[in-house]
């Protein structure tokens, strides 16, 4: 359906969408579009949306087709009544005097729009017969924006699936952090489990020769060596030295360590032919650490195991006060 309007702001008339209307037919919306794409969204019944603008207009008639509109709204600025024919069936109506002879209160008559309108007005063209098909179209500025008596549409909210979709969305977000966190949890307290059963068996860190070989003894059995395996592996690392570092402070002391080298080279022991050695180069090599790397690291580690905790400073006290001594026996000498 389409109907005959007049906006009373620029005391202008045209045709627009029925739909286009308030409920009480005195507010319509208008697009703010150019003059060609105007003319296409009235054809189309084009659906208003939040950014077309709102006018205050006086409905005069309705029609069932923009043709039929458009001829009735050439009679109306005319000045001719707008009663039906026989090929008028929908809502009869002939506008009253205000409408034909001039506004009552005043306002010059009605003139009708011969481009695409309320977006744009026009002067009193000076020939009578502009709204012919014949009329010259006039490029005219825009109308200002004013507040109408209705209230102003407001954005529509979300859909209701949409909100649904969204909360649906952030609960699975939520469950994967938890189930993520859980696992993570999981997996501490089985570390931790495993290190205190570990301690509880092995006794780590080892203290003195007797415990290497009750440890000896027991890595005999190859499960053994697969449960210490798996226990060193869990201690971590950012490199090979860091590897090989940690698993050596776990399960050997310094002074004990102080008694090994790896090929057994003077008065001490050999590391390379315990089987704890072996278990050692297997975990680091579980975490990516090659065979060569980790040798390199045990037989650095085992040959500065005298100088920690405090080992380098306490040598060079004993050489400071065997020096005094080595002095007076010289000079008694002589």
């Amino acid at each position: 359906m389409y109907s005959i309007v007049v906006f009373t702001e620029k005391n202008e008339t045209e045709v627009i969408p029925s739909d286009w209307l308030s409920i009480d037919k005195k507010i319509s919306f208008w697009p703010p579009y150019n003059s060609t794409k105007c003319r296409k969204a009235v054809e189309k019944n084009e659906t208003p949306d939040e950014e077309w603008n709102e006018y205050i207009t006086e409905w005069v008639a309705e029609y069932d087709s923009y043709e039929k509109a458009r001829r009735k709204l050439v009679k109306f600025c005319k000045g001719n009544s707008l009663e039906s024919t026989d090929e008028d069936s929908v809502r009869k109506r002939v506008p009253s005097s205000k409408y034909v002879n001039g506004f009552t209160s005043g306002r010059p008559p009605v003139q009708a729009s011969t481009s695409w309108l309320h977006t744009e007005t026009m002067e009193r063209p000076k020939k009578k017969n502009f709204c012919s098909n014949g009329a010259k179209r006039l490029k005219l500025p825009a109308i200002p924006p004013f507040a109408p008596s209705a209230p102003a549409m407001t954005v529509p909210e979300p859909r209701q699936d949409e909100r649904e979709l969204r909360l649906y969305q952030m609960l699975e977000e939520i469950k994967g952090q938890v189930r993520q966190n859980t696992l993570l949890l999981q997996a501490i307290m089985r570390r931790e489990n495993a290190a205190e059963v570990v301690n509880e068996e092995f006794q780590f860190p080892l203290r003195s020769m007797t415990g290497i070989k009750d440890l000896e003894d027991r890595l005999s059995n190859r499960d053994t060596q697969r449960s210490l395996t798996r226990y060193l592996t869990s201690l971590g690392g950012t490199s090979a030295k860091d590897i090989v570092h940690r698993i050596m402070r776990e399960i050997i002391t310094n002074e004990l360590a102080n008694n090994f080298n790896w090929q057994g080279r003077g008065q001490k022991s050999p590391f390379s032919t315990l089987l704890l050695a072996k278990v050692v180069i297997d975990a680091a090599k579980k975490q990516g650490a090659k065979v060569v790397e980790a040798e390199e690291k045990i037989k650095t580690w085992l040959k500065y195991s005298g100088d920690r905790n405090g080992g380098r400073k306490k040598r060079a006290t004993e050489k400071e006060k065997q020096k005094p001594q080595a002095d007076s026996s010289s000079c008694e000498s002589e």
